[in-house]
């Protein structure tokens, strides 16, 4: 029997040595892409700027960073592309500053102030100034002009008013805006500069003597006060499209439970998406005049986490209707997030929970831009778990996406498995997790180990030379 136990012994160290190439291959290679879809494009007859807008079936099968995505064309080579997030624009005016050059001032018969300043050739085209003063409570007309062809002074608009009011209320305004003009050299003339203005406090005086009755005198202070320009600053307001936030998208209603944790007098609503990127989370309930703090939390992956779960946003759910007063605000704001599960925590206290209906959702937007060439078929290629993240040169693309142009849309065909990859296994997925893997590798040199050591004791000693040997077993015989 010894022979055929010493085989049994070689044949397991073949298979564990043999193993353990696979199991490393195995970790290194990891699944291809899991899912494809085709792009359907727009007939177009040179390159364009194309855009295709991820969807929830695409978010539920990759990664927080989407690396694990590609576009492919018809030969399978990959095509260039970034992932942007569209953000909501509107038009904002923006100011652009810059002092006055050279100003010249000279009084006036009629009381008012006349002010010639210029511009640098290298300055911008101004459309407006400003009267830089440190008075309060004052109201001024400013009058411009600018130098003519002859010589003369030629009103540019019509004439502006300066004022600050914060006697009665904090408002003032000290622009003076003007039609757009070339000239290099301007003329304000601000009319009565100069101002009587009646002290706050009133001087009282009260004489008293003999049988004579009381006298009592009442004095005004009259303060004259010029109107002191620290500065004058010319300005040009162009009007530009600015940034928002991220583009908002509704997305298919989550799965959802609600439960009850009596002991914290907490209500308790998980739900389940596909992981899209979320930016609100709004209640549905028929739950009338309540005002409850709620927050907003998802699975803490860590290791060391101390719990499961870990806030990410707070805020409070309210709805009134009572006595002509109406509000509501069921809406919570939470950081852009792709989380598979999400919990509200709506706290009681010694309140009746609320009834929850549904919840809505919404998210930002993730789209692939990418530059389509004609007549080209393309298709997009996504969930791997060991992908790299992609460095294509997009400088064409984030060039021409800062002239705004328009772009085609490309649209998803129905998900199907990836041509060319590797089926996905549930072995192959259990083998790339590192929390199996290195277990399972330490268990499998345990192993051969064990095999290598029995497999040394089955090794006969070496005999001294002259010693006799039984002639079957071939063992060392007893001495004589």
């Amino acid at each position: 029997m010894r022979p055929a136990k010493k085989s049994t012994i070689a044949r397991t160290c073949v298979c564990l040595a043999g193993l353990a190439p696979a199991l490393f291959a195995t970790a290194a290679d990891g699944p291809g892409w899991r899912f494809e879809r085709s792009l359907t494009l727009p007939d177009h007859e040179d390159e364009a700027l194309t855009t295709v807008m991820f969807d929830s079936a695409i978010y539920s099968h990759t990664r927080d960073d989407l690396a694990d995505v590609r576009i492919l064309d018809e030969t399978g080579a990959e095509t260039p592309f970034l992932v942007r997030t569209p953000s909501t624009t509107e038009p904002r005016r923006v100011r652009n500053r810059w002092a006055a050059s050279d100003p010249q001032a000279r009084p006036l018969e009629d009381g008012g102030l006349e002010v010639i300043v210029s511009r640098k050739e290298t300055d911008p085209v101004p459309n407006g100034l400003t009267l830089v003063t440190p008075l309060k409570d004052y109201e001024r007309q400013v009058r411009v002009f600018q130098r003519g062809a002859g010589e003369e002074w030629i009103p540019i608009g019509q004439p502006g008013l300066v004022f600050d009011y914060s006697r009665f209320l904090d408002t003032g305004s000290a622009d003076v805006r003007f039609p757009e003009s070339g000239a290099r050299t301007f003329r304000i003339v601000i009319d009565s500069v100069t101002e009587q203005q009646e002290s706050q406090l009133m001087e009282l005086t009260r004489r008293t003597g003999g049988d004579s009755a009381p006298e009592r005198q009442e004095r005004i202070v009259v303060n004259r006060r010029p109107f002191r320009i620290d500065r004058i600053e010319f300005f040009r307001e162009i009007e530009q499209q600015q940034s928002t936030g991220p583009e908002r998208k509704a997305y298919p209603l989550p799965e959802f439970t609600v439960s009850q944790n009596a002991e914290r007098r907490e209500t308790l609503v998980t739900l389940r998406t596909s992981r899209e990127p979320l930016l609100t989370l709004t209640v549905r309930t028929p739950s009338r005049n309540f005002s409850r703090r709620v927050r907003v939390e998802i699975p803490d992956s860590r290791p060391t986490a101390p719990e499961r779960w870990r806030s990410i946003a707070t805020g409070s759910l309210t709805q009134f209707d009572v006595s002509g007063l109406n509000r509501s605000e069921l809406e919570i704001g939470i950081p852009d997030t792709r989380s598979e599960e999400y919990r509200l925590v709506i706290e009681n206290q010694d309140s009746p929970p609320l009834e929850i209906q549904a919840v809505d959702v919404q998210g930002s937007i993730r789209e692939a831009v990418f530059i389509a060439r004609p007549e080209a078929r393309y298709r997009i290629a996504y969930g791997r778990e060991d992908a790299e993240p992609a460095r294509y040169d997009t400088a064409a693309i984030r060039a021409a996406l800062d002239q705004r142009p328009a772009t085609m849309e490309a649209v998803l065909g129905a998900e199907q498995p990836a041509r060319g990859g590797p089926p996905v296994k549930p072995w192959t997925t259990l083998l790339s997790d590192p929390w199996i893997l290195i277990p399972a590798i330490g268990l499998l040199g345990l192993l051969l180990t064990a095999a290598l050591v029995q497999a040394a004791r089955q090794i006969p000693a070496a005999a001294p030379e002259g010693a006799p040997r039984d002639a079957e077993s071939g063992r060392l015989g007893e001495p004589e």
